[in-house]
């Protein structure tokens, strides 16, 4: 199953991600205030840029998120 994700972006063109915010649960309202946190998106698990990004963190960082297509 994939779960959908908080993710914010590094700019507009949403090519790389530089936060995790946690699952999906109101998709109607993110997590982060916008203006605070820009480039804020709702990606899947099995995205590959959720992968990349997952991968660039050591694994003490990432416990408890998310696994890349879970």
């Amino acid at each position: 199953m994939i779960t959908l994700i908080y993710s914010q972006f590094t700019d507009d063109k949403q090519t790389a991600l530089q936060a995790y915010f946690g699952p999906a649960i109101d998709l109607d309202e993110f997590p982060q205030d916008a203006a605070t946190f820009p480039n804020q998106c709702v990606i899947a698990s099995d995205d590959p840029r959720y992968a990349a990004y997952y991968d660039s963190l050591p694994s003490w960082f990432t416990e408890g998120w998310v696994k890349p297509g879970d």
